[in-house]
């Protein structure tokens, strides 16, 4: 590019910008959107949203509805030790 040029021609941004400012602004799968579909939900850290009460499909189609793309979405079972942690904090001493 010399100095001043544009990337694009002028009249290819103006389309790009129509295009997108056009668009909806995409819905994040969110706590309450979950929420009103039976969930219980848990957030854990920045990109972590952990669900019970619903399937994956639920939040998979919940994300698809918002327009947000999943990367990665797991099926996750309590075992009996998980359990036994929970009711004992952790500890394995009965509360």
């Amino acid at each position: 590019m010399a100095a001043g040029d544009a990337l694009l021609a002028p009249g290819i941004t103006w389309r790009l910008i129509a295009e997108f400012a056009r668009r909806p602004e995409p819905s994040p799968v969110t706590p309450a959107a979950l929420a009103a579909q039976g969930a219980t939900v848990t957030l854990e850290g920045a990109d972590r949203l952990v669900a019970g009460g619903v399937t994956t499909e639920q939040v998979g189609q919940a994300a698809a509805a918002g327009g947000v793309v999943l990367h990665e979405m797991r099926f996750e079972r309590s075992n009996l030790e998980d359990v036994f942690l929970q009711l004992t904090g952790g500890t394995g001493d009965p509360p």
